[in-house]
């Protein structure tokens, strides 16, 4: 959700800012589809019974160069996850977060977007012939399993053979913000938070990874004295850690 052709990663370089228009872009990885690796979508995964192309015509993208295409090969049952990108590693954080995904999609076959936790699918509404933002809720009751995002068939509905869709424009916001704090960089990382939930920014996979969830909203983060800190307002507690990964909530 930053300027178009703009990487504000580092510091003393531009001003950091995500859109005024949208949610921030958390926890997916490649949520624009804008990366590919031989037709998927990097760091997603398919159905074997999905064929998956880079699409670049103009007509079906929504945002950007780029969407992700997929036909069925074959017929498929109802409920199942046609593709997806796995939240891993954050789950056991975000348990108890209520998670809105907003997806842009259209095609055929009775596919629609989803949002599963471990014990729990949400739906989106079908795809239709036109690009639409569907968007959907889920209070995340973690199981262990990874927090998975993507598109699937309907509930009570398989897809035949030929069905497609064209995906593009994933993003997730947390308790209904959408904002972020200031961006602070602490030992060489970059970390911010939006709701009660801090990020570290994830160089390996360019995403923003959940480290640490409070239940009241983080305010305002600093670098001090080998600390990072974050405040949750001036009734809560603060918490603050050495490393970004173990934090500890002050007295």
């Amino acid at each position: 959700n930053y300027s178009d052709g703009l990487d504000p990663r580092w510091v003393n370089r531009i001003n950091l800012a995500p859109k005024l228009n949208g949610p921030l872009d958390i926890f997916v990885r490649n949520a624009k589809f804008e990366n590919f690796t031989t037709g998927l979508a990097t760091g997603w995964s398919k159905h074997s019974d999905v064929t998956a192309t880079q699409e670049q015509a103009a007509a079906n993208i929504t945002e950007g160069t780029s969407s992700q295409k997929i036909v069925l090969s074959d017929d498929v049952g109802a409920d199942t996850q046609l593709i997806w990108v796995d939240l891993a590693g954050t789950s056991a954080i975000l348990d108890g977060r209520a998670l809105r995904i907003q997806l842009s999609y259209k095609g055929t076959g009775n596919m629609r977007g989803f949002i599963y936790d471990g014990s729990d699918t949400q739906y989106l509404a079908a795809a239709t012939s036109s690009f639409a933002s569907r968007a959907v809720s889920n209070t995340i009751s973690n199981t262990g399993t990874a927090i998975r995002i993507g598109i699937a068939t309907a509930s009570g509905s398989g897809s035949s053979s030929g069905s497609y869709c064209y995906i593009d424009d994933l993003t997730v916001d947390v308790d209904g913000e959408f904002t972020p704090t200031n961006f602070v960089n602490f030992e060489d990382n970059l970390y911010m938070a939006i709701g009660g939930v801090i990020c570290k920014w994830n160089e390996t996979t360019d995403v923003w990874d959940a480290v640490y969830s409070s239940e009241f909203v983080v305010t305002s983060m600093e670098s001090y004295g080998g600390n990072l800190y974050a405040a949750l307002g001036t009734a809560n507690p603060y918490v603050y850690s050495a490393n970004g990964s173990s934090w500890t909530v002050s007295n």
